[in-house]
């Protein structure tokens, strides 16, 4: 059954003149692949979904639909990984300005 999210992937790719193979190329999966996620009969992964999503410079929440609290989540579970990639003294360095931010924030 193809998915709204095939249907925007098949539109973007053929106004841009992209073949699947094209396309899997920009985003660094297979032309398979691109025919699974157009048809519906695969999902995409978080990885490919920014990849669409920075292809196609549309947002992940805009392609999957997402209500706001989904987006968030998405969202904080991305930054999460990015900073625990960090050394600990940088994370803490984070931390401290998130709860900076958070506090002031708190008062508008």
């Amino acid at each position: 059954m193809i998915t709204r999210l095939g249907r925007i992937i098949k539109q973007y790719r053929k106004e841009k003149g992209y073949t699947q193979f094209e396309m899997a190329e920009k985003i660094g999966v297979s032309e398979f692949y691109i025919s699974a996620l157009e048809t519906g009969s695969r999902k995409p992964g978080r990885e490919t979904l920014i990849k669409l999503s920075n292809e196609m410079n549309m947002p992940i929440e805009k392609l999957l639909e997402l209500k706001t609290e989904q987006s968030i989540k998405l969202a904080s579970d991305e930054l999460y990984a990015r900073i625990e990639s960090l050394p600990k003294d940088k994370q803490k360095q984070i931390m401290n300005i998130m709860d900076f931010i958070i506090e002031e924030l708190k008062d508008c």
